[in-house]
């Protein structure tokens, strides 16, 4: 499993890289404002995707090896169109703070990553860890690729460049999940499909509903800076959280295996131990990985970026510990997914999320983007005290259990020197 984790780290380490190059041609050739813009277009594109995952997420890699994945992509691709269209009309008629010409890429370009989503669901469902890897490292090379060489020889840079490749990136991920699919996709054990629909719906909604709660309460900052700070704050705020959020890239490829992991056994002490495993090595990962961002000056910063996007640091700061708590979140929430338990999951982010929206509109007056990346991390380390809460009433485990030990260190060594040999 471990090797696993390690390849999938690899992977997202790698995509990390290169999207945060990405930051730097949106941010050196767009300036604050046109980066901000082109943040508030990905969040939208993110929340329509995190909607669209109550059917097309989690739920597909639950059901994968418990129903026919013909019938799972059916369904999935049918709800990616419905909601890709809803969210058309809804931004048609209400504004969000984007450009109305951007409508349109925005629901089109969460369509074709719905249906990639959909399709990476199945890959995780049947254990095809690599090849889900695969699809990140090649949608985040040609996003690179393709957007330095749209501003390299284009005399006006733009955020419709962005878009344009966008759309490139997101349609060769698509391209090649479905070449992989195919090879693994069955209509085994068919079953009516409104069955299906209404048991991915139930599970879905008992799951993700969690999880949009729990992204909203990281991302609606980004509208509340919008509006009461402007594009060119937001530009300098998505900054310092693209850069705090890379350390995701931990707790999500050990969450990721884990989940794939967890669905699939029914060994419900070997679950419990391997997520307290898994939350003591996310812990000192993420630790030592934050010490790096905070160490970091804020000239590097403004030099990597350009002069007008000074006060990252501080921001950094504030939303660190908030950072901490999401990826321990995420190993008690994947350990709460897979075994079906989704109201402590519900509960925790609606909490989050009530603290995010009120202290994010208060803070915002006082400490500007500080604020709200203080606001946003109160509203994390909340919901992740409630799931570890959660997590030793149900399994009896002691406090003591969680703490890292020389013990785990020569653990973590050992497994590392048993992958050297395979």
């Amino acid at each position: 499993m471990l090797k696993s984790t390690l390849g999938t780290f690899g992977s997202k380490l790698i995509g990390a890289i290169l999207n945060f190059l990405v930051i730097i041609l949106l941010s050196q050739f767009l300036g604050p404002a046109g980066k901000g813009e082109a943040s508030l277009i990905l969040t939208s594109i993110a929340i329509i995707l995190i909607v669209g995952s109550l059917i097309g997420g989690a739920p597909v890699v639950y059901f994968t090896p418990r129903k026919s994945t013909k019938q799972l992509l059916t369904i999935s691709y049918i709800w990616c169109i419905t909601i890709a269209l809803i969210a058309y009309a809804t931004m048609e008629s209400i504004s969000i703070g984007i450009e109305s010409r951007w409508n349109l890429p925005i629901a089109l370009l969460s369509l074709i990553e719905g249906f990639t989503a959909v399709n990476l669901a199945i890959l995780i469902g049947k254990e095809k860890i690599g090849q889900n890897n695969a699809v990140g490292i090649i949608k985040s090379v040609s996003l690179f690729v393709s957007l330095y060489y749209l501003f390299q020889f284009n005399e006006n840079a733009a955020v419709s460049n962005y878009i344009l490749a966008l759309y490139f990136s997101f349609g060769l991920g698509l391209i090649v999940s479905l070449v992989f699919l195919l090879k693994v996709i069955d209509n085994k054990n068919p079953e009516p499909t409104a069955a299906i629909f209404k048991a991915i719906l139930k599970n879905g909604i008992l799951n993700q509903v969690a999880y949009i709660l729990q992204f909203l309460s990281f991302r609606i900052g980004y509208y509340i800076i919008n509006k009461e700070l402007g594009e060119g704050e937001l530009g300098i705020y998505s900054n310092a959280i693209s850069i705090a959020e890379s350390i995701w890239l931990i707790s999500r490829s050990i969450a990721l295996v884990q989940f794939s992991k967890i669905v699939n056994s029914e060994d419900q002490d070997s679950n419990q131990l391997l997520t307290i495993k898994l939350f003591k090595l996310t812990l000192l990962l993420s630790m030592l990985a934050l010490l790096v961002l905070n160490i970091l000056p804020e000239c590097f910063y403004t030099f990597v970026f350009g002069p007008k996007f000074s006060g990252i640091k501080a921001i950094i700061f504030w939303i660190s510990p908030g950072i901490l708590a999401f990826n321990l979140f995420l190993i008690f929430g994947h350990y709460f997914s897979g075994i079906d338990q989704f109201k402590t999951l519900t509960l925790a982010a609606s909490i989050g999320f009530i603290i995010s929206i009120t202290a994010t509109l208060i803070l915002v007056k006082t400490g500007g983007a500080s604020g709200v990346a203080a606001a946003t991390s109160l509203s994390l380390l909340i919901s992740m005290l409630i799931l570890w809460a959660r997590f030793i009433q149900t399994t009896g485990h002691k406090l003591n259990l969680f703490l890292i030990t020389k013990n785990d260190f020569l653990a973590f060594y050992e497994l590392i020197k048993n992958i050297k040999k395979n």
